[in-house]
């Protein structure tokens, strides 16, 4: 008899995306929490330690139940950056300022009422103005 292995690991990882599925604040999203410590194990040579404050960032969110949600977290040699700071980057070097960004979102599934998605991947481009037109959500979040 076959193991489902989705039944054992709700969680995905395809190469530069990870997935997890739970019910409202119920993910357990461990597996991305590791991503991200790694990737600033990896991408700093200082401060790899800031990606603490990203992930608390996600978590006070995730308490409070939204419906969606969308977090940045740009790698560079000296530390590690967030919406905020990133938005602030010149448009012609923020694409050669950070080693890498990723992004994760947090989606809630209409025909599913309980579940939820976090979804963290590599952005390989990142255009300034969609922060811009971002002036009234939370922060840490961007407008979908």
């Amino acid at each position: 008899m076959a193991i489902d292995l989705k039944k054992l690991n709700p969680y995905t990882f395809d190469g530069d995306t990870i997935t997890c599925n739970g019910d409202y604040n119920l993910i357990n999203w461990s597996d991305i929490r590791d991503k991200l410590i790694r990737l600033a194990a990896k991408n700093t040579e200082q401060y790899a330690s800031d990606v603490i404050y990203g992930i608390a960032e996600v978590e006070k969110a995730l308490s409070e139940n939204p419906e969606s949600g969308s977090w940045y977290f740009g790698f560079r040699e000296c530390g590690v950056d967030y919406e905020d700071y990133i938005r602030e980057a010149h448009p012609h070097t923020v694409n050669h300022y950070y080693r890498c960004i990723w992004q994760l979102d947090l989606k809630s599934d209409p025909q599913r009422c309980k579940e939820k998605t976090l979804r963290l991947y590599r952005v390989k481009y990142i255009d300034l103005s969609m922060f811009q037109a971002n002036t009234q959500t939370t922060k840490g979040e961007i407008a979908s």
